[in-house]
């Protein structure tokens, strides 16, 4: 018989008060894991996949943008290499007040270099967040199990860069809090 999958829940009620540093400070991540886990997005894929379908919006609290100028930036800062800036900061804006959809994400990676970053990119705790968004396909996170790399499944969702691609050259690293440039003229 399988094991039911344990809830991901927060144990404090007032998470959402905190900053989202605390979940990624190492001085706090424990406590991130024991109190606000499911604010932190520190659980299991399953525990998310099962929590988030159970929430249709987020609450008012989390529903707000941070910036005045989140229409200045675009859509197109809502995704891709800027959506964790964009949930930290234009969360209203970019709609992502609305609970998960239930249709899947497509199997693509968003960015074309996905095979050289180091093999742990897709596990590590610091980069997983980062890979799912940005590397679905390479690491295997799409929900039919295809990827163009044998990566093991994950465990937990940090919001942190990946660390350099392994072959030369001089690429950015990507970032996780990078801010989009605004358009001229506004």
């Amino acid at each position: 018989p399988t094991t039911p999958v344990p809830p991901c829940e927060n144990i404090k009620p007032d998470c959402h008060v905190y900053q989202k540093t605390v979940c990624t400070d190492d001085a706090y991540r424990q406590w991130a894991f024991d109190n606000c886990a499911y604010y932190c997005r520190l659980c299991t894929p399953a525990q998310l996949a099962i929590k988030d379908s159970q929430i249709t919006t987020l609450p008012p609290a989390l529903c707000v943008d941070k910036r005045q100028d989140c229409d200045k930036y675009g859509k197109d800062s809502c995704k891709g290499q800027y959506s964790t800036w964009a949930r930290e900061n234009c969360n209203r804006y970019c709609g992502f007040c609305i609970g998960l959809p239930t249709t899947a994400k497509p199997c693509i990676d968003a960015i074309p270099n996905c095979n050289q970053f180091q093999k742990d990119t897709c596990t590590n705790i610091k980069y997983k967040g980062w890979a799912e968004e940005n590397c679905r396909k390479y690491c295997g996170f799409c929900s039919d199990g295809s990827s163009s790399g044998n990566q093991p499944s994950v465990t937990s969702a940090p919001t942190f860069a990946p660390p350099r691609p392994q072959a030369p050259g001089n690429q950015p690293t990507p970032s996780a809090t990078l801010a989009p440039p605004l358009p001229a003229g506004k």
